[in-house]
C-alpha cells in the first residue's frame, strides 16, 4: 500500500478485462488433537508464483520498484481469517513484486493463494466480496494510516464493479485515501483498488495503488494505463495457471 498526498481530481480506475480469458476433538486430554490440513496446497509453489504480475507483463512505462515479498502464513488478525473464509493460520499465500509506472504515481502488485479444491477458492473468493471483510479491512488500513500521519483517513468508496462476474473477476473493491482538515474537509490523495479473480483453484488479487491527478485529464490517462495494464497482467497469468494445469 503506497502513501499519496496529491490533491486533485478523483480517479477511477475501470476494469477493461474483455480478451484477458476466465476461469473458471482430541481423543484423551493428555494428547495435542492433531492438525487438520489447511486449504492451501503446500505443493503448488510454482503455481503460485506464476499467479502474480510481473514486469514484463504490463508492457511499456512500467518499471520494478520492490521484490517480490514471497511466501508467508497467514496470521490471526488477517481480515480473510477473522471473517470466516476457508483460510487460516496453517494456510499461506505468494507476495509478489511491487511495479511502478514511470512515473511513479500508480502501483501494480499481486498476491496468491492456491487452494486444495476449487470450492474452497470460491468461498474464499465470496469472502472477500462481504461488508464484513471490506469493514474489517477499511478499519485496518484507516488504523494503519493513522499510526503513520494521524489527520489520514482511508476508507471504502466502492464495494463492486461492473467487470465483477466475467473473466474471473469475483470481488472487487476500492478504498479512497486522504486527509482531513482541522474543520473535518477531506482532501483525497489517491485510490487503492483490489481485484480477486479466480482460474479452478487458483486465487490471485491485484492491487493497484494510485494517486489523484491535478487534473480530470490527467486521472483519465492515468486509469487508462492503470487499467490496460491490469488487462494485460491478467490475460498473462490465466496463460501461465492454463499451462501449469
Amino acid at each position: 500500500m503506497q502513501k499519496f498526498h496529491r490533491l486533485g481530481a478523483t480517479l477511477t480506475i475501470s476494469v477493461l478485462l474483455a480478451a484477458c480469458g476466465s476461469s473458471g476433538s482430541s481423543s484423551s486430554p493428555a494428547k495435542a488433537a492433531p492438525k487438520k490440513a489447511g486449504s492451501t496446497d503446500p505443493g503448488a509453489h510454482a503455481l503460485a508464483q506464476a499467479a502474480v504480475p510481473v514486469l514484463p507483463d504490463l508492457g511499456a512505462g512500467w518499471k520494478s520498484y520492490k521484490d517480490a515479498v514471497g511466501f508467508s502464513k497467514l496470521d490471526a488478525a488477517n481480515c480473510s481469517v477473522k471473517s470466516g473464509s476457508p483460510v487460516t493460520v496453517r494456510d499461506e499465500t505468494y507476495t509478489g513484486a511491487t511495479l511502478s509506472d514511470d512515473a511513479g504515481v500508480a502501483f501494480i502488485y499481486g498476491s496468491a493463494t492456491v487452494f486444495r479444491t476449487a470450492q474452497s477458492a470460491k468461498a474464499y473468493t465470496a469472502l472477500r466480496a462481504t461488508k464484513k471483510f471490506t469493514d474489517c479491512k477499511q478499519a485496518q488500513d484507516d488504523a494503519a494510516e493513522k499510526t503513520r500521519t494521524p489527520a489520514d483517513y482511508v476508507k471504502v468508496v466502492a464495494t463492486t464493479d461492473t467487470g465483477v462476474g466475467q473473466n474471473g473477476l469475483e470481488a472487487y473493491y476500492r478504498e479512497e485515501v486522504g486527509s482531513r482538515a482541522t474543520d473535518g474537509t477531506e482532501n483525497p490523495g489517491g485510490n487503492y483498488a483490489r481485484y480477486t479473480f479466480r482460474q479452478g483453484r487458483v486465487v490471485f488479487v491485484i492491487d493497484i495503488d494510485a494517486g489523484s491527478q491535478p487534473t480530470d485529464a490527467a486521472n483519465t490517462a492515468l486509469g487508462q494505463r492503470a487499467s490496460d495494464a491490469l488487462g494485460a497482467a491478467v490475460a498473462k497469468i490465466n496463460q501461465r495457471i492454463t499451462a501449469a494445469g
